[in-house]
């Protein structure tokens, strides 16, 4: 795998309120600044890979699409805590995790990731074959397309058991 390209992620409010107990009355809520950084990369060992030699001047070199191909998410920092004698600090720093890794992902992704990606494997893959057959050569570099971009498991949020996320009030509560 080669990893050409990275972006790194932040929120400095990421807002989480519980709805807990008999009219919220043991509710409660916390901020959250959460930092992260999205990989993309192109898989070189990929069976799709292929080069054609158009002749001695001129190669074709056909490369798997980008990828998403790892996350990385640092623990959140959590703030402006709400005053209850029954909140569960430890979930809400889970919950702001799961929003933001959805987050940065979505975020990177509509940052254009995965064109930096392909702009980065062009120019190495490039500079590669012109290292190992010389500068006087014509690449064409061209990606197989994908619907749906591969994302690693590490990128993807795993909703959190027994939460349920009301996403027009913007709370969580217990299930």
């Amino acid at each position: 795998m080669l990893v050409t390209s990275e972006m790194n992620k932040s929120n400095r409010d990421i807002r989480v309120n519980v709805v807990h107990g008999l009219l919220n009355a043991n509710g409660y809520g916390a901020s959250h600044f959460a930092e992260g950084t999205i990989f993309a990369g192109i898989d070189l060992e990929s069976d799709l890979v292929r080069v054609t030699k158009i002749n001695d001047k001129q190669y074709k070199i056909m490369l798997p699409a980008p990828e998403i191909t790892s996350c990385s998410l640092k623990p959140a920092t959590q703030y402006d805590r709400s005053t209850s004698a029954v909140a569960n600090w430890e979930s809400t720093l889970d919950l702001a995790s799961y929003m933001a890794l959805n987050e940065f992902v979505s975020g990177a992704l509509a940052d254009d990731i995965l064109e930096n990606a392909k702009q980065s494997g062009k120019r190495v893959v490039g500079d590669l074959v012109r290292a190992v057959v010389g500068n006087d050569v014509d690449i064409e570099i061209d990606y197989h397309a994908l619907q749906t971009p591969k994302i690693d498991d590490t990128c993807i949020a795993h909703e959190p058991r027994d939460w349920a996320y009301n996403a027009e009030k913007f709370e969580w509560s217990p299930k």
